[in-house]
């Protein structure tokens, strides 16, 4: 059976796109691994005994998964550019992956081209700086993203509060 993309895998290939691991299907970073180990197994794409843990780090090894999420990863122009469940979700795991909001409320995610692309698409105004990606309409992108978001949340309820 072919892999189908659902709103619920978005968030994890974005989670993965900014945090991958060389070896297998993984990320690396204490904060994102148990969102990631939660999210692959609610969604089966493995089982619990074939997760492998390096330092800081967890990852599982098939092909299938591994050929379709990098085809997503790569036609993410195209495949996010709707205001949708899709494409929120997707931003969520890049954000819980990459994103901050600093003490002077202004919100970047780190990222590419790519990524830039589908931002400015989605008409969330971002200015590209070095590796950062800063996003001009910031309220806007927190309320698309905040019901999606695993990690960040009360990060994102401190600021949304304050504004």
């Amino acid at each position: 059976m072919k892999p189908k993309l659902s709103p619920e895998l978005s968030y994890v290939i974005g989670l993965w796109g900014m945090r991958r691991t060389k070896e297998g299907i993984g990320v690396r970073g204490e904060d994102v691994i148990p969102v990631f180990v939660n999210e692959v197994i609610g969604l089966k794409l493995t089982e619990p005994g074939r997760l492998l843990y390096s330092e800081k780090s967890v990852y599982f090894y098939h092909s299938k998964w591994r050929k379709f999420f990098q085809e997503v990863w790569r036609g993410r122009m195209e495949r996010f550019k709707y205001l949708n469940e899709y494409s929120a979700n997707f931003l969520a795991g890049v954000f819980d992956a990459c994103g901050q909001i600093d003490e002077k409320g202004v919100v970047h995610i780190e990222g590419f081209g790519e990524d830039e692309m589908v931002l400015s698409r989605l008409g969330f105004k971002p200015k590209k700086k070095g590796k950062k990606i800063v996003i001009g309409n910031p309220r806007a992108f927190l309320k698309f993203i905040y019901d999606f978001l695993k990690v960040k949340k009360t990060e994102m309820e401190k600021y949304l509060s304050v504004k």
